[in-house]
């Protein structure tokens, strides 16, 4: 098997952290029916910068978008491989490549997003009263 090609040879879409492309050591995005998937720290990179969701630790999302995916890749400095089988199809490498620092803004959003979240829930578990001060708490908090 190829790096950023899967045991069928699909195209893969993968994310590179060092000044060159291709990226050894990363998981390759591979696609899979009418979508892309990308897996670990890559899955946070465009799940930060697209908006997708990570589920199971992976985004996927669809084929047609791939220019939409590649260009924000590009506007945030951030190199990538796009492979079609053994080939590659298209490519982007700066040699001020920006994949950490746009992982670490990633993974402080995103903490930041599951906190809010799991507060969310809790939320609705309260009674009324400690709910009521909680809500007046967060107001004056950002009425300062």
């Amino acid at each position: 098997m190829r790096i950023g090609v899967d045991c069928h040879g699909v195209p893969a879409l993968r994310l590179a952290p060092y000044k060159v492309a291709p990226a050894f050591g990363l998981l390759p995005h591979y696609k899979k029916g009418g979508f892309y998937h990308c897996y670990n720290d890559d899955s946070v990179i465009i799940s930060y910068l697209c908006n997708y969701k990570i589920i199971n630790n992976r985004v996927g999302f669809p084929i047609n978008t791939i220019n939409k995916v590649v260009n924000i890749l590009v506007n945030n400095k951030v190199n990538y491989v796009v492979y079609n089988k053994d080939k590659i199809v298209d490519e982007y490498s700066n040699k001020d490549n920006k994949y950490y620092d746009v992982l670490l803004k990633a993974k402080s959003y995103l903490n930041i997003n599951i906190r809010f979240n799991n507060i969310i829930s809790n939320l609705y578990k309260l009674d009324k009263d400690k709910l009521n001060k909680i809500i007046c708490y967060i107001e004056a908090v950002i009425n300062e």
